[in-house]
Formats: structure tokens, C-alpha cells, sequence
């Protein structure tokens, strides 16, 4: 198809000019005007640019000759309109097509149109407050309620304006009169709909054309989808005074189409306003009621027309005209409309959009049709509107001299004279709604292939090059897809010749929106549109998980999600989170992916709400998204969204309401239902029943009492008869009067009065109502005597006396002397319910041995070895627990027993007031004759268990502190979280559950109070300290270990106790000079040390220690047997300061191996030889180092020293040969020398240094590692070496941790150390991350290194990781963002290559250089040639490097990287050839000598001897050459 040519091109098919002597004969045509009146003065002499009056200020003369010239002028020109009006009738249709005739035919968009353009336009949206319309060529446009008519405006107005002034009381009544009469007009006034109806065609005028993206004047209620905001730009108007402006009263004839307002409503019709002056219509009431359904009618059950309304607009038709040409009369049949058309009209302002006319084709183009209508004016039909198939041509179907019939659609008022565009398309011209090929018997082309719907094959039928494609699918629908959608990338222009999308390709497409005018589906082949998930809210269902990222957050509003391209979500406050957040704003950052759930859609607002909950994201109960998913019965997640006093309003999904009565909200009575529901709070309920309402949606009412798991359903009251009897209750609560139960296992509500009851056990009502308690399990016989089926409970009577004692035994159980019975005794009895009430927690047995007689039965005391029936107690349900007599030993069968098995049971315990027993299964109680193995002992006491004993039990609950588990019926134990694990556990709770078989060991036990505590952790715990806080006294000495290390000091525990308390850094060491924060960093948690008392606030329960060396100066434990002098003075002299500390240090040594002689004489230690290195690290690291570092089977020495850790040995003994005190005599200095001899030998073989192998040595532990980091803090090897280690230890949590660290510990001057930690850490969270943790750390390390370095180290490690996918998705991210770097290009090329995709990284090549500075292109199109040689086609590659060397013969770094890639190739002659090719051009002797040596290496590796030779002559050769050439 040729193209059709652009405004700006010079082609012969251009806009016709007029010609000068058209201008000239116009301007001549009012001859008169320059006549002079017979009587006119003669002019002034002088001349006058502007004579008053209109004067001329031409001579008399002069005007004559004026007047011949025009004269001879005009029969020129009609001598010339003749000559060629004989000449077009002699050619025919050949100049039909010439530059004068040929109108250009143009397609219609926002620019194009303009205020004061009449226009037709078809309803496809009728909102409360406008009219969404279609316009031709797929433009939107919308109608203003206040743009219908003038008339309906001032009602408008009225019914919005207020009353008069109420102060004036004169104008009371008139206030009354004109408030009844706003109501009643606001009462008539018809909504929009029951005015127009869908599909409706309208005769417009357009009033304004907004830029994109501008706010209109108008709010379209509440609709936000993408119809009405295309629909913002354009505003219309139908005001009959606007649209019929131009039309003439004498063209107002029968056939011709008018759109009028009802003006009044008079008897026997309706007088409207034509917007014609001078001329009024008339419609009968009986044409009135043939007129259209309005979609108010439509949407009735029983449609029917509707009476007219003041200042309704209608489309009519005149079908009869008054004599004096003042009244037309009018029809508004669809049919009359559909038919009506006009032959002859005499003003061009009366060819009105919406009139059917017959044009003549006067020209047939390829991309349309030229044509003439009613004889003079001038038109257009463009391909859109032309009635062709998909291969049709114009000029097979039209041609020049035929006579069509068309439908005029707008005016081009740009033009001069004025033309119009028409339309021949069926439904146009009929005024229906586009069917087009219904494909499916009753649906239409739009509800076939709704909006998303994906097309998997289109054939391209025609190519408008700058406007789109035209495309026929699936049963010959078509579509049309505007040049902004054929691709993600930019695109020019299309060919119809070349390209992707030439004629007859195919390609998938998916639809986008339906032109309800053109009779389009508007497709869509961009790959991002057509594998978008969600095109529209409408793609969304309720209830689905999926993935969004944080778009904005308004505190007050609500949290914005996206969720595709064209597709947000709104999160409302109360759904951000499970507990109120305080402050989202932390946790919602911009940008941050979030995992939340479809809560509702709503197509007509265009809106999703989300919720981010995570108990309604993971919730596995069905959901309801309608009220049609409600059902009675059904347990759902709900949300508490209102508390009202006496009732709570849940949310579920799909906006569907529910009400919890207060009376449902616990099982507990209640006040008020705030006590136990929140805002927000998602609770489980159950939906009890769905009532039909007449005022809107059925109301559901819910219970979350019965929601609850262990919720057993009671028994339908109308099934239970007058005199059933029931042997089993559990009372609810005593009244004063009576006592409300519940009857077992019915779960039914019941009455029974006290002195009922107490008659028929014999007892005062007094005693019974303080015996009685909420829990009890009752065995009396109990007869049903009435029933209250609407309030759901029975009233039963307790059997007398006398029918008591002579009870029905439906179990055949053996009757018994209570008064005989004794601990010890085997009796029989029925498992009639299960129980956690009467055993403390755990679930129990309810034993009926009589019928006054009951026992309880603990699950600890049902077997010897928990382990064997006590297993599968955990996974209990009681659902499934059904009635099933037996008979049977409890030691045989799971616990607990089926209900109505009847077992034997020894008597452990008898209350005889209360007729119970408290009962055992075990077979050490029931089998006494017998040696039985018993495991799991009775416990009945604290004082029964000792530190360090196993025991088992069984869970009784699972708090928040811990465990709570059951020892024995009266005895409990507690394991609080620390104990539970020896590492750290995050979810601890799900590995716990009620009733589960525990084994643990007793911690502690309080015999004074019953309390235990248990362990189930892994350590000794044979040592048990007797300190307690009340025996700590300040100064004591303690042995202590290291808890915690701060900045401020350590946390410090007391050996063998839970005591704890802090050493502040300033009780460290006595010399205040001293660096206490380095000496922080040496100790570690677990180290040994010697600590002092400090203080004991006994109120607060805190305890503060020192370290001071001070401390410790008559410490045995630290001194040992040989006393030191004191009271030295401490020499200020650096040097006597390094003797006085290695002399300290000695004596502390000999002290220190004099106390261990005995166990350790014999242990050899190697020799540290360097002293100075000795002292150095005595005086840096704190003594607990020592003691972390030495052998397990060599006590701490530095916790022996008599003195502690000293700094600067203030306090210490000097060597008296070397120290100017004068106080010490010359036997003590004596003395002192042959000690410190001694001593310094004994010190060098106890102590070692266990630093020594440091830096030869790998790191082997944490400690390891962490000695190294000392020394060396910089080294990202190592900082990498220790993330890698904890992650073989599979701590991965640790490893992050020490990236984190590295980070901060790195000093910034070293980038490359810290980028070397950055990347370990990328690659930490690519192998053991989440997507979100790895994105986090990537947007982390962006900021702190150069960006495009990390994003393309990022591509690499999850190119290694074969993640390819999401490297491409990186690739593409980095290319937008850097795309002016040849490294990102070259980078995304060689991952398509590696990934075999070469058409893929062959596109990216042009690309880039529409990106790149122009500099860089001959080293990025380089890099490229390279891959190719590499990794995709080397002839490819080949074909790039001659066409650069050829372009660029200078650049020999290019030669020669030529060179390579065919070596590499191992192509002897093509390297042949370059070099020769290379030689001819004019070299430098090093840069020939060069080239000569690397030819020669490769002609010996990959060519043969006589290569060899022939490059040492070329060389010789050349060289020749050269130097004749420089001599000359």
C-alpha cells in the first residue's frame, strides 16, 4: 500500500490552493461598492488615508479607470471557467484526480479537533453527572449535564439554589411557596438515564480540547476507569441553540434530521425549541410514545416509554412544515430518523453532522474516497468508514461516478470552503450499535473478545504508516492497533513492504478497548501489555495472593500498591498490618515489595482494596467474596470493623458484611463487646444464618463463640423430646433460684431449680448452692419436662429420691457401697466425657461408677510409661472421640479411652461429701501381686525430685514465657524459654502443642512454695550454688564469668548462679591513663575472672562489680602463699616502668606455679624468648584473655594472680636493685634478686603465648578469627574467610552479621577492600536470601559504591548462578539507567550470546549507538565483533572488523585485535592478507617492527616454514624500503 503522504510533503495530492484570479474575481464580484453616487462632492486635493464616512480618496478618474480594469478582469476569468469546465468534460474521469479537485483525507484526533466543530458522537457510558461518548477515529469525549440544554441548566440551578432570606419575615409565605416548589421540581427532575440511552447518536459542537493529563471541570462521580478519563479531554455540548446555529429556516424541510429541546408540555404534545430562529416544532404524544427506551426503561422489568421532560434534547425528524414556515412538525420513530435523508439544501451551515445524504465519488484514493454531496460541497470518507472485508481494495469496490449513500460525521471548519469527513459504515448509517460479525449466536464483537482478552494470531490487512495497523482476527473481527502499541521501543513509522509488521505478518495481540463508533476492537502487540497479568481491576480476583510493590502512603488515607502497569491497589489503615502500626511509614518504604490479598474489586469505581494481614493471607478457611458464598455454617476469617455496645460488624472478603451479636462474641457473659474485640482484629467466625432484606443486601449474623476449634455444635432443640433423661451434665453457673447446665453430649443449655435438685440428693438447698461450683460434672438423673426453642434451652427436673434408689442401669454396672469404699479398691466404671477442667489443664476422663457416684481420671495416672499410651494425646480430637462401650484394660489402648468404654479403676483418693473419686489406670496400682516395670513414677510432691533428675509430663499449656507442664494431678513444672533450646529458636511455639509427652530435668525446685523448674537444654547441671541475692555482701570476692560486652563495661555472672550484674569501665583498671576501650575489646562471653562486690541494691536487684587489681591484694585465691610488700611508690620513668611490670609480672608467675606445683609440676610449656613481646601484650590484653586461651588441663593462671591485671604496675613490687626507693634495706633487695631470678624461669615455662602461630596458622574457630580482625581490621579476605566459615556452620544469620560488620569496620579510604565485602555479600543473600533480602542489599551497596559497577557485579553473580532471567531483567534496568556506558551495552550483548540468543544481542548493538556518545561507538561496535568471533557467528564478526579497518585504517590497535580474533580462528590466510593489507599503509619502524614479530609468532604456531621465510623477506623488504626512503 502506498504511503500516505505527510502535511509537510510536497506531494501532487496536497491541499489545493486557490488561485490569485479567484481572489481577485471575489474581491471584483460587488461592483456597486465602487461606483461613485451621482451626487457625491468632489474629493479634497489632498489625500486621505481614512475619509470619513467610507469616502474614497480616488479621483474621479481614477475610479473609472478602476471599474474597466475589474470588468476586463472578470471576463477573463469567466472565459478561462469556461475553457476548462470543456476541457474536464473532454478528459473524463482521467483529472479526476488532480491537484485542484483532490481533497486531502485526514484522520481525526485531539489536535485536529477544535472548538465551535460540530461533530456526531455515539453514548457508550451514562454517568450521574455527564455522558461518556464515542468519536470517530477511537477518541473519547464527555457531555456535561450542564451542557444538555439551557433549559435544563435552569432547572438545574433551581433545584441547587437556596431559598430566600430567612430573617425576612414579609416573605414567609413566598419562602414556603418556593421551597414547595424546589421540592417538587427536584422531585420531576429526570436523572440522564432517563433521558438517553447506550448506544444513543448525538449531533455535537465541541466547547473545549484539554491537554493530557489535565482536570476537568466536571467530577465524574466515582468512576475512575480508563473510558472516562480518556473521556476528560474533550467536553461537548448538545445545546440545539449551539448545534443549529448555522442552519438555515428555508432548508428546514420534511426528511431533514434536527436535534430540539422540549421547550413546554401542553395536551396533546409537546411544543420544542429547534435552536433555529424563528421556527418552533411540535411532537404529538402519539409520535412521542414511538420514540426510543430510555436505559432507565431498559433496566425495568416491564419497559415502557417515558413522558418527555423539560429540557430534554431529542433527535427528530421534520415531517411536515406550517404554511408560514414558523412550526415544523416532528417524529422522533427510530425508523422515521434511520431513513430520513435530504437532497438539496442551500446554506453549508445546514449540512448538520448525523444527515444522511447521497455523495457522488468524484476521486478514489488508496487511502480513501474524494466525494461531492448535494451537488456543491466537498467531502471525504477515510478507510475506517468505508464498508470493506479484509481484502477488499478501495478502487475494486468504488469508482469515480458512483453514487453512494453516507452519513455525515463532522465539519472541517479549518478548510476553506468548509468539508466534511462522512461515514458509509452499516451502523452508522442506521444509527444502531456496531454487531459488525456477530462470531457467537446473541453476543456481539465486544462481548466475544472483552478488554484483556489475548489474541493469539492477527493478520496485518493494512499499514497506515504514521497512524497504525489494521488488523483482522479470529473470524474476521477487526481490530486496529495505533503505532504507540505495535512495540515497547519507539517506532517511527511503519512499511508495508519491510519490517515485522509489513502486510499479512501475523503477530499475538490483546485487546485493549472497544470503539463502540468505528466498530473497532483497539488492540495491542507491545510483548509488556500482552504478558501483563493484569490489564484492568476486573482481571483481579477476591481472595488472591500476589505480590505489589509500595507505590505512596498517606498517613490518613490509606497505603498505595502496584500491581501492574495499569493496575493499583489501596491498602486501607486498619489493614496494614495484624496489631495497629504506629508508624508505617517505617515499614513502608516507597519502592519495598509487599505480599498482601485481593479484599474486594470494584469495576464500576475502578478501585482494588488489598490487605496486608498476614492471619487473612496464610488463613486456609473458604473465604467469602459474595453474599452468595454465605452459608450457614461456614467458618471464615473475618475483620472486626465496627463495636457498637451491644453488637460487632465483621468485614469479609468481596465487601460482604456480617453481625456478631454480643451474645456470640464469648463464651463468657458480656457487658459491652470492646472488652474482647479490637478494631482490626481478625477473628474466626461462624455464619449462623442469612436473612433476606427488603432495603438492601441480606443480613448475615455470625457467631465467634461457635467458631472456636473445640466447638462441639449443640443438638437441635426441636429434636429433644418431652421426657428424654440424661445421666450427665456439667454445670454452667449457680443462680439463686436455679442452676443453669449443660446436658452431656448433647451440648444443649438446660435449667434445673436448687430445691429440685437438692431433694433428690437429699441435702438443704443451702448446702447444694456452696457445694456446687461453674465445672462440675454432675451424674444425677435428669428428666427433660419443657422446652424453649426460640431461646435454645431445656428444663429438665433431677428424679426423686425414691426413683433414685432403685435407678435404671443401662450399663449393667456393678452396684457398690459407697461407705465401704477404701483407697486401694478396684472398681468399675464408664468413660462418660473428656475434660481439661477437672485436671488442671490436661485432658481427663469424667468416670461414672454409680449413678450418684462420679471419679476423674488424669491422663498421668493412666500408665506407667507415658511414652507407650500417652503419644498420640497431642493430636486428640474430640470430634472424632464418639460413644463405643467396651470393655478393656487402659493399659492396652491410646489415651484418652473412647467415651462409653468401661474399664476397671483403682481408688486413689475419695471425696465422700461430694460422691467423687479420684481414680488410676495405672498397672502398678491395679496389678499389686504382680512385679510391674514402672518408667514414669507418681509424683506427688516437690519434695520428691532433686537437681539434675529427669522427669516426664505432659503439656499443659503453652505460654508466652514458656512451658507449663504437668508432673503429677497437683504438681507443675515451668520451662521457660531459655531452657527450651540450646541455640536460638524464633518459632518455638509451633514446636510445642497441649497434652504433648515432655521429658526434661529439674533445675530447681522450691519445696516451701511447690515450685519447679525444668531445663531442656543440654548442660551440666550437676554443680548447685547455694548463693543466693540475699547472701551476696558488698566486697566480697566471687568467681564470675563474662556475660555480655559493652562499650560502657561487662555484664558479669556470678559461677553456678543466675546472679548478674555490671563492671563499669571505670572499674577496670586503677590507672586512669589506661586504654580501658582497647582492653574491652579483648574479653569474650564465657571468659573466667575474679571479680568484687561492689554494691547490692536488694530493691532493684542490681549488682556492680570491679576488676581493680586493687581489689585483689589479700585474695588467697589470687595471691596464693607468698605475700608481696606494698605501699611503693610508682616511678614516672618509662623504662622503670617496664622493669617494675615484668618484675610484677614475675612474682605473680612464681605465685602463681608455687599453687600448682603439686597438680602441674611436670607439664612442659615452650618459652616465649622475645620479653618486650611478652610485656606488650601484658599490658594491652586483660587478664580474662589469658584465661579463655590456656589448655583445659592447666587452670587459669591470670585468676591466681595475687594482684590481678595490672596496666601500669601502679602497686606492684619493684626490683630493688634498679628503684631509687629509699625504705627498702639491702637483705630485702637481695632477697628480692634471687626471687625474681627464680620466678622469671618458672614464669617463661607455666605461661604461653598462644598468639605465637598467629599469622601462619588458618583460623580454626571464632575466637580464631576474631584475633586475626584485631591485628588485621581492613583485610576483606579475611572478614570473607569468617563469613564463609559460619556459613559451613550453616549460621547464616551470623555470616550476615559479619558482613555488617566488615562494613562498618573497613576503613573508607579502602574501597576495594569494602567493595570485596559488598560482593560476598551479594553473592550470601543470591544463595541463601530471599529476592527481597538480595534486592535490599543491592540497593545498599548502590549507595555506598559507584552504581553501574554494582549493578553489573550483581548481573555476573546471578549469570554464575544460572538465574538468567533475572540477570536480563537487571541487564534491561541497567541499559535505561546507564545507558551512555559501553560496558553496560557490551555486558547485556555477551549475556545473549552466552545464552545462545543471538538476534536478541545482535538488536542491542544499534541500539547502543542511539545511546552512546559518538566516541564510543567504534569501541562498543569493537567489543561486539569480538563476541561474535567468541561466542556467536565468526564470519559475522569478520564482516564488522573489515568494515571497521576499512573506515578507520589508522586506529592499529584495532588491526591488531583483528589480527587476534582470526588467530583464534586459526585462519592462516586471512591473517595472511590483513598484514599485507596493513603493511601497504605508512608505518613507524617500532610499530612495522612490532607487526613483523607478531606476524612471524604466529606464522611459526599456526603456519608453515614457508610462511616463515616469507614474513624475514617482507621484513627485509620493508625495511629496505624505509631507509632508501629517508635517505632520499
Amino acid at each position: 500500500m502506498p504511503k500516505r503522504p505527510r502535511e509537510d510533503e510536497g506531494s501532487s495530492e496536497k491541499r489545493p490552493t486557490k488561485k490569485p484570479q479567484n481572489n481577485k474575481t471575489q474581491d471584483a464580484v460587488p461592483l456597486k461598492a465602487f461606483t461613485p453616487r451621482p451626487n457625491a462632492p468632489a474629493p479634497a486635493p489632498a489625500e486621505i488615508d481614512f475619509p470619513r464616512g467610507g469616502g474614497s480618496s480616488f479621483t474621479p478618474l481614477e475610479t473609472k479607470a478602476i471599474r474597466a480594469e475589474a470588468i476586463k478582469e472578470l471576463n477573463e476569468e469567466q472565459i478561462f471557467q469556461a475553457s476548462c469546465d470543456l476541457d474536464k468534460a473532454a478528459v473524463g474521469t482521467k483529472n479526476a484526480e488532480s491537484d485542484k479537485d483532490r481533497l486531502r483525507i485526514e484522520h481525526l484526533n485531539y489536535k485536529r479537533l477544535l472548538p465551535g466543530q460540530r461533530i456526531l458522537c455515539q453514548i457508550v457510558q451514562i454517568l450521574p453527572l455527564a455522558l461518556v461518548v464515542s468519536l470517530p477515529h477511537q477518541l473519547l469525549g464527555h457531555i456535561p449535564i450542564t451542557h444538555i440544554s439551557s433549559l435544563f441548566t435552569e432547572r438545574l440551578e433551581k433545584v441547587d439554589g437556596g431559598g430566600s432570606d430567612d430573617g425576612e419575615e414579609d416573605n414567609a409565605s413566598e419562602d414556603v411557596e418556593m421551597a414547595d416548589g424546589e421540592a417538587q421540581a427536584s422531585k420531576d427532575l429526570p436523572d440522564l438515564a432517563d433521558m438517553f440511552y447506550a448506544g444513543q447518536f448525538l449531533t455535537a459542537i465541541v466547547e473545549e480540547v484539554r491537554p493530557a493529563g489535565a482536570r476537568g471541570s466536571l467530577d465524574f462521580s466515582k468512576s475512575r476507569d480508563e473510558t472516562t478519563k480518556g473521556a476528560k479531554r474533550v467536553e461537548l455540548s448538545i445545546a440545539p441553540e449551539k448545534v443549529n446555529a448555522g442552519v438555515a429556516k428555508r432548508d428546514l424541510v420534511p426528511g431533514f434530521n434536527i436535534s430540539a429541546v422540549v421547550k413546554s408540555v401542553e395536551d396533546h404534545g409537546y411544543i420544542l425549541d429547534t435552536g433555529v430562529a424563528g421556527v418552533s416544532g411540535f411532537l404529538s404524544l402519539k409520535e412521542a410514545s414511538k420514540g426510543p427506551l430510555p436505559s432507565s426503561s431498559l433496566a425495568s422489568s416491564s419497559p415502557s416509554p417515558r413522558p418527555l421532560s423539560i429540557g430534554q434534547v431529542i433527535n427528530a425528524t421534520v415531517t411536515k412544515v406550517s404554511e408560514n414556515g414558523r412550526t415544523v412538525t416532528l417524529s422522533i420513530d427510530p425508523s422515521i430518523i434511520r431513513s430520513a435523508t435530504v437532497t438539496e439544501l442551500s446554506s453549508i451551515g445546514s449540512v448538520v453532522p448525523g444527515t444522511l445524504v447521497t455523495a457522488l465519488i468524484t476521486s478514489v484514493l488508496s487511502w480513501g474516497l474524494n466525494v461531492q454531496l448535494l451537488g456543491f460541497f466537498g467531502g471525504t470518507i477515510d478507510l475506517f468508514h468505508l464498508s470493506l472485508s479484509g481484502t477488499d481494495e478501495v478502487d475494486d469496490k468504488y469508482k469515480v461516478g458512483q453514487k453512494i449513500r453516507a452519513r455525515v460525521l463532522w465539519d472541517v471548519s479549518s478548510n476553506n470552503p468548509k468539508t466534511f469527513v462522512l461515514s458509509t459504515l452499516d451502523h452508522v448509517k442506521s444509527k444502531s450499535k456496531a454487531a459488525k460479525k456477530e462470531v457467537e449466536k446473541g453476543k456481539s464483537v465486544k462481548d466475544v473478545f472483552p478488554v484483556g482478552m489475548v489474541l493469539e494470531s492477527v493478520r496485518v490487512r493494512r499499514v497506515e504508516s504514521e497512524w497504525g495497523l489494521v488488523v483482522e482476527g479470529p473470524d474476521g473481527v477487526q481490530g486496529f492497533v495505533h503505532i504507540s502499541q505495535v512495540s515497547d521501543e519507539h517506532v517511527p513509522s511503519l512499511s508495508a513492504s519491510t519490517g515485522p509488521w509489513k502486510l499479512n505478518s501475523t503477530h499475538r495481540a490483546r485487546v485493549i478497548a472497544f470503539s463502540a463508533f468505528d466498530g473497532l476492537l483497539q488492540l495491542s502487540l507491545k510483548p509488556s501489555t500482552i504478558e501483563q497479568q493484569y490489564l484492568r481491576p476486573s482481571d483481579l480476583s477476591v481472595g488472591e495472593i500476589l505480590k505489589g510493590t509500595v507505590k505512596k502512603l498517606e498517613a490518613d488515607l490509606g497505603l498505595f500498591i502496584k500491581l501492574s502497569e495499569d493496575v493499583d491497589g489501596v491498602v486501607w489503615p486498619l489493614h496494614y498490618s495484624d496489631i495497629r502500626l504506629k508508624h508505617p511509614e517505617r515499614k513502608f518504604k516507597e519502592g519495598t515489595v509487599v505480599k498482601c490479598r485481593v479484599l474486594s474489586v470494584d469495576e464500576e469505581r475502578n478501585r482494588v482494596t488489598l490487605t496486608l494481614k498476614k492471619s487473612l493471607i496464610e488463613s486456609d478457611l473458604p473465604l467469602i467474596k459474595s453474599v452468595d458464598d454465605a452459608t450457614a455454617g461456614l467458618v471464615t476469617h473475618g475483620v472486626v470493623a465496627k463495636i457498637m455496645p451491644k453488637l460487632v460488624i465483621v468485614n469479609y472478603f468481596g465487601g460482604v458484611r456480617a453481625i456478631i451479636p454480643i451474645g456470640e462474641c464469648s463464651e463468657e457473659k458480656l457487658q459491652t463487646a470492646e472488652s474482647v474485640f479490637t478494631l482490626g482484629q481478625v477473628v474466626r467466625t461462624r455464619i449462623l444464618s442469612i436473612e433476606p432484606s427488603a432495603y438492601g443486601p441480606p443480613r448475615i449474623i455470625a457467631s465467634a463463640k461457635q467458631a472456636a476449634p473445640n466447638f462441639v455444635p449443640a443438638t437441635s432443640i426441636a429434636s429433644i423430646e418431652i421426657g428424654n433423661v440424661s445421666t450427665d451434665a456439667r454445670v454452667v453457673e449457680v443462680q439463686k433460684d436455679n442452676v443453669a447446665i449443660t446436658l452431656l453430649p448433647l451440648n444443649v443449655r438446660a435449667l434445673v431449680s436448687i430445691n429440685n435438685l437438692a431433694t433428690a440428693r437429699g441435702v438443704s438447698a443451702a448446702k447444694l448452692r456452696t457445694d456446687l461450683h461453674a465445672g462440675d460434672e454432675m451424674a444425677d438423673r435428669l428428666v427433660v419436662m419443657s422446652k424453649n426453642v426460640d431461646k435454645h434451652f431445656v428444663i429438665v427436673s433431677a428424679a426423686s429420691g425414691k426413683k433414685k434408689a432403685q435407678p435404671k442401669n443401662d450399663d449393667d454396672l456393678p452396684s457398690i457401697d459407697f461407705s465401704a469404699l477404701k483407697e486401694g479398691d478396684i472398681v468399675k466404671g464408664k468413660i462418660v466425657s473428656h475434660s481439661t477442667k477437672q485436671t488442671g489443664g490436661t485432658l481427663g476422663c469424667t468416670v461414672r461408677i454409680s449413678n450418684s457416684v462420679t471419679g476423674t481420671l488424669h491422663p498421668l495416672d493412666t500408665s506407667d510409661d507415658f511414652r507407650k499410651n500417652l503419644a498420640t494425646l497431642a493430636q486428640y480430637d474430640d470430634a472424632s472421640s464418639k460413644p463405643t462401650p467396651s470393655t478393656s484394660n487402659l493399659s492396652s489402648i491410646p489415651y484418652p479411652p473412647p467415651i462409653g468404654a468401661i474399664l476397671d479403676f483403682a481408688v486413689l483418693s475419695i471425696d465422700r461429701p461430694h460422691r467423687k473419686l479420684v481414680l488410676s489406670t495405672r498397672p502398678s496400682r491395679l496389678e499389686t501381686t504382680k512385679q510391674v516395670k514402672v518408667v514414669d513414677p507418681e509424683i506427688k510432691s516437690a519434695a520428691e525430685l532433686t537437681r539434675g533428675q529427669k522427669v516426664r509430663g505432659l503439656v499443659k499449656s503453652v505460654a508466652d514465657a514458656g512451658l507449663f507442664i504437668s508432673l503429677g494431678r497437683s504438681l507443675h513444672g515451668r520451662v521457660q524459654i531459655k531452657e527450651l533450646f540450646d541455640e536460638y529458636v524464633k518459632d518455638w511455639k509451633s514446636r510445642f502443642s497441649v497434652n504433648q509427652v515432655i521429658e526434661a530435668r529439674v533445675f530447681k525446685v522450691n519445696t516451701d512454695i511447690g515450685q519447679v523448674e525444668l531445663t531442656l537444654r543440654n548442660r551440666d547441671l550437676s554443680e548447685q550454688s547455694s548463693v543466693t541475692f540475699d547472701d551476696l555482701v558488698e566486697g566480697e570476692n566471687v568467681d564470675a564469668v563474662v556475660k555480655k560486652v559493652e562499650l560502657y563495661g561487662l555484664f558479669i555472672e556470678i559461677k553456678g548462679t543466675k546472679i548478674s550484674g555490671l563492671c563499669h569501665k571505670s572499674e577496670i583498671s586503677d590507672n586512669k591513663k589506661a586504654d580501658v576501650a582497647s582492653a574491652l575489646k579483648n574479653f569474650k562471653e564465657g571468659d573466667p575472672l575474679r571479680a568484687r562486690i561492689l554494691s547490692v541494691d536488694a530493691e532493684k536487684r542490681r549488682v556492680n562489680f570491679g576488676l581493680k587489681p586493687s581489689y585483689f591484694v589479700d585474695d588467697p585465691a589470687v595471691a596464693g602463699d607468698d605475700e608481696e610488700e606494698e605501699g611503693e611508690e610508682e616511678d614516672e620513668d618509662t623504662a622503670e616502668h617496664r622493669e617494675e611490670e615484668d618484675d610484677s609480672n614475675d612474682e605473680a608467675a612464681t605465685a602463681s606455679e608455687n599453687d600448682q606445683d603439686d597438680e602441674d609440676g611436670d607439664e612442659d610449656v615452650d618459652e616465649d624468648e622475645d620479653e618486650d613481646e611478652d610485656e606488650d601484650m601484658e599490658e594491652d590484653l586483660p587478664s580474662a584473655n589469658f584465661a579463655s586461651s590456656s589448655k583445659p588441663s592447666l587452670p587459669s593462671t591470670m585468676l591466681e594472680l595475687r594482684r590481678g591485671f595490672e596496666w601500669n604496675s601502679k602497686g606492684a613490687a619493684a626490683d630493688d636493685g634498679d628503684s631509687d626507693d629509699e625504705s627498702s634495706d639491702d637483705d630485702e633487695a637481695d632477697t628480692g634478686d634471687a626471687i625474681k631470678s627464680r620466678k622469671k624461669k618458672k614464669r617463661h615455662e607455666i605461661q604461653k603465648d598462644f598468639t605465637i602461630d598467629m599469622h601462619t596458622k588458618a583460623p580454626e574457630s571464632t575466637d580464631d578469627f576474631e584475633r586475626h580482625l584485631l591485628g588485621s581490621p581492613n583485610s576483606s579476605y579475611l572478614w570473607i574467610q569468617y563469613m564463609s566459615f559460619q556459613l559451613q556452620l550453616s549460621e547464616i544469620d551470623k555470616a550476615r552479621e559479619i558482613g555488617r560488620r566488615a562494613i562498618g569496620a573497613i576503613n573508607f579510604r579502602e574501597e576495594q577492600e569494602r567493595l570485596n565485602v559488598w560482593i560476598a555479600r551479594l553473592n550470601l543473600e543470591n544463595s541463601y536470601g530471599t529476592e527481597e533480602s538480595l534486592e535490599a542489599t543491592f540497593r545498599e551497596a548502590a549507595k555506598y559504591h559507584e552504581s553501574k559497577h554494582m549493578h553489573l557485579r550483581l548481573a555476573a553473580i546471578l549469570e554464575q548462578t544460572d538465574k538468567h532471567e533475572q540477570a536480563e531483567e537487571l541487564f534491561k534496568r541497567t541499559t535505561k539507567k546507564f545507558g551512555q556506558s559501553s560496558k553496560v551495552w557490551t555486558g547485556f550483548g555477551e549475556h545473549y550470546f552466552r545464552r545462545n540468543m543471538f538476534e536478541e544481542a545482535r538488536k542491542l548493538l544499534p541500539r547502543s549507538l542511539q545511546s552512546l556518545d559518538k566516541r564510543k561507538h567504534l569501541k562498543t561496535i569493537s567489543k561486539f565483533a569480538q563476541m561474535e568471533y567468541k561466542l556467536g557467528d565468526p564470519e559475522r564478526g569478520k564482516t564488522i572488523y573489515e568494515g571497521i579497518v576499512d573506515s578507520h585504517p589508522k586506529r592499529l590497535d584495532l588491526w591488531s585485535v583483528y589480527v587476534d580474533m582470526e588467530a583464534g580462528q586459526k585462519n592462516i590466510q586471512s591473517i595472511r592478507a590483513i598484514f599485507g593489507r596493513l603493511f601497504q599503509q605508512k608505518l613507524s619502524s617500532k610499530k612495522a617492527k612490532f607487526f613483523f614479530k607478531k606476524w612471524l609468532a604466529l606464522e611459526k604456531s599456526i603456519g608453515d616454514e614457508e610462511g616463515v621465510e616469507q614474513v624475514k623477506a617482507k621484513a627485509i623488504e620493508w625495511t629496505q624500503g624505509s631507509t632508501s626512503a629517508v635517505q632520499a
